[in-house]
């Protein structure tokens, strides 16, 4: 029997002490960072030293009432073991037996203390912080000055999202541990299995036949998407739709599983409902002028949609399917409030839909109902997230499953709200994210999209593969979205959670003299330093919304730069010191502003919708991707730093990673980003004399997220790793 996470002593073993009370790992008397789930496996192989623990037992123990995959354990043991520097290959903590579990082998001393006052190792107190439950310990620094919103961070704008929905899927990572809310996780994944249906790694949406034999789901190869059928007992694979440029806005069965519907659009045209035999053949256009997904009514004879009107006005309508007559509003909001994916209650009386509100304090998600009768409108819970993106009924009507952030980096999990009473519990809380969520008609087979990414930072001299050196190391030492800058002395700006929070840090190239700048308890990235290596400017929700921020290199004077209801972020700093020019998105637009580096009144750069600003070396350009929107495409372009129309605009391949900056080369004559012709992700040259574009960097393997040269252009730093987005899926669900 394993013994539970008590936390009531002091364990020694070799130069660690383990505090379970303040949840702080120490090496003479030094703080080792561990995220908290690191920190829970560590602490039930100490409490059970000397005795084998299955697998079984250790994903219990760590991950009580959670639904985890081995690989969760795999990657967390391995994780430990770099924390605490031991091989693999020759133990000293943690030894592995194949095919059965894990044992911790060094010898342990049971310390007395009293861990409720903060127990002091050679004369260093350790956890000084105010307790936070399951917090990871923190490395010794100031304490965490409080700021309304808890833990938060941020998303690519909704607006942006849509626009480059082509772009290269972003993998989203972020500790698992219990929620900002405090709920309760749920038992309806206790003894459920799991089978993964696809290893293509490139799998982006998935729906499953209410019988649940069949699964249809949807590949993105280089922006080409295609649809496929899966037969689930004979492992067959079927391609439906051929693939083309389009997207795949919505997907589900008919009550009867002989047909698929689906949303599609091509970009230039307004999205339209086909239909198509399960069993294959042409598909047939229903609808057109469709806004996104639809919700089928449980006798499969009306449909609810959302209805976007001229003067921006969001409709809840329902339809007779699928020709659209006899259409009745139900409710209707304004901008820049609006409703997303409507589903029909099992008994035919309620559509429930997700509610977004965004205001110029916050942006926040909830479940509403809206009566199909009348039309009144009630919140289903007054659980408010940062995002939500799916919504399934159960089939019995006693409560709904959604796919929720609550963080606005994530991770996507799957929650449960009971019906009509509204309590919210964690279905899932690991460290997957679920982007997609399909149940059959019983409730008892739930197919998903899994996304898994593990980026570390790498550093590689004159951008050479062969040189390069990874110098990060534990999940969630960086990732794709958060940034790096360099410093004018040569040191790396960077985000870590190391910390427990997403904050920004600064270390030297090789890794060594890592230093925590922020401490708020908001989540900080996108950093960028001035040219004099003074100051660092940032993004960050800290005063409810995302606006830049300045500190001190050292961390000190922390200001706020842009005020107002506009999401801002991907600050970059002109060479000649004078502006920040950054990333603006107003619900309405998104596009580049600038402002001065010592605060002053924002400008407008573009009309045009662009994202990721990078300021010429002779401050007079700003390079950026820009939509093109006479071949609705997206384009590396160079705007004026005074603003106006693009002056240079170049094609990209569609293996580009558009969601990744663009960087000068310091003569200012070439403008570098990350592609991936080969699936392999590195850096190319695009000359702004013309001509086809030069990989400069020969990695063989995994994705670069993010990437920063240093001043002098010598090195090179980015964020690399592996991404799988497959079909997984889960069954026997109580």
């Amino acid at each position: 029997m394993v013994k539970g996470i008590e936390g009531k002593r002091l364990y020694g073993f070799g130069p660690f002490l383990l505090n379970p009370s303040e949840r702080v790992l120490t090496r003479e008397g030094q703080p080792v960072p561990l995220t908290p789930k690191v920190f829970d496996l560590l602490l039930v192989l100490v409490e059970n030293g000397g005795h084998l623990l299955g697998k079984r037992d250790l994903m219990e123990a760590v991950w009580p009432d959670s639904f985890v995959e081995e690989g969760n354990l795999t990657f967390t043991v391995s994780t430990l073991r770099k924390a605490l520097g031991e091989d693999r290959k020759e133990p000293l903590y943690i030894e592995t037996v194949p095919r059965s579990g894990y044992r911790f082998v060094a010898d342990v001393r049971v310390l007395e203390g009293d861990p409720g006052a903060g127990a002091a190792t050679n004369g260093v107190r350790v956890g000084d912080d105010e307790p936070v439950e399951e917090a990871p310990a923190v490395v010794a620094a100031p304490p965490r000055a409080e700021a309304k919103g808890g833990r938060r961070s941020r998303k690519l704008p909704a607006l942006l999202a849509a626009l480059l929905a082509a772009a290269v899927a972003a993998g989203i990572y972020a500790y698992a541990g219990r929620s900002r809310s405090g709920a309760e996780s749920l038992n309806l994944l206790r003894g459920a299995t799991v089978n993964r249906l696809t290893t293509t790694r490139n799998a982006v949406d998935a729906v499953i036949s209410p019988d649940g034999k069949y699964v249809v789901y949807v590949v993105d190869e280089a922006r080409q998407r295609s649809l496929w059928l899966r037969q689930v007992a004979t492992n067959s694979h079927v391609q439906v739709i051929a693939p083309s440029p389009v997207l795949y806005l919505d997907m589900f069965f008919s009550r009867d599983g002989d047909y698929v519907y689906y949303v599609q659009t091509d970009g230039s045209t307004r999205p339209a409902l086909y239909q198509i035999p399960l069993t294959g053949g042409t598909p047939r256009k229903l609808l057109e002028n469709m806004t996104g997904p639809i919700g089928l009514s449980p006798d499969g004879r009306r449909f609810a949609a959302v209805r976007h009107e001229e003067d921006g006005a969001v409709v809840l309508t329902v339809a007779d399917a699928f020709d659209g007559g006899n259409a009745r509003d139900l409710v209707k909001r304004k901008r820049p409030d609006f409703l997303y994916r409507p589903v029909w209650s099992p008994d035919g009386k309620v559509v429930a839909c997700i509610a977004v509100s965004v205001s110029p304090e916050d942006r926040y998600a909830q479940l509403v109902e809206a009566r199909v009768e009348d039309g009144a409108e009630r919140p289903i819970s007054n659980e408010r997230w940062k995002y939500a993106e799916r919504l399934e009924w159960l089939s019995d009507g006693s409560g709904l499953l959604t796919t929720v952030s609550e963080n606005a980096y994530g991770p996507f999990q799957i929650w449960h709200v009971s019906y009509p009473g509204g309590r919210v519990q964690k279905v899932t809380s690991d460290l997957s994210n679920y982007r997609s969520m399909s149940l059959t008609a019983d409730s008892r087979t739930l197919v998903a999209v899994q996304s898994d990414i593990h980026p570390y930072v790498w550093v590689a001299p004159e951008g050479d593969a062969a040189r390069a050196r990874q110098v990060t190391s534990g999940h969630g030492a960086s990732n794709d979205y958060w940034g790096f800058a360099w410093t004018p002395d040569g040191r790396v700006v960077y985000v870590s959670t190391l910390s427990g929070n997403q904050d920004i840090w600064v270390m030297n190239a090789d890794g060594s003299g890592q230093k925590q700048l922020t401490f708020d308890r908001s989540a900080d990235f996108d950093p960028t330093v001035s040219p004099d290596g003074r100051h660092v400017v940032f993004a960050s929700e800290r005063s409810g919304r995302n606006k830049l921020w300045r500190i001190d290199l050292d961390g000190g004077n922390p200001t706020q730069m842009t005020t107002g209801a506009a999401v801002d972020f991907l600050p970059n700093y002109s060479p000649d010191g004078r502006w920040v020019v950054y990333t603006s998105d107003d619900t309405r637009e998104t596009g580049l502003w600038k402002i001065p580096s010592g605060g002053g009144e924002p400008s407008r750069l573009t009309n045009k919708v662009a994202v990721w600003p990078s300021v010429s070396p002779d401050s007079r350009f700003v390079a950026c991707w820009h939509i093109d929107e006479q071949k609705k495409s997206i384009a590396l372009a160079v705007v004026p730093i005074e603003g106006g129309e693009p002056v240079k605009s170049f094609e990209v391949s569609p293996t580009t990673n558009t969601w990744a900056e663009i960087r000068w080369t310091p003569d200012g004559r070439g403008l570098t980003y990350v592609d991936a012709p080969d699936g392999v992700g590195n850096v190319w040259l695009q000359p702004l004399a013309g001509g086809p574009p030069k990989r400069l960097t020969d990695f063989k393997s995994d994705r670069i997220f993010r990437f920063d040269w240093s001043r002098d252009g010598k090195q090179l730093v980015c964020s690399r790793g592996a991404e799988t987005n497959d079909v997984v899926l889960i069954g026997g669900l109580r």
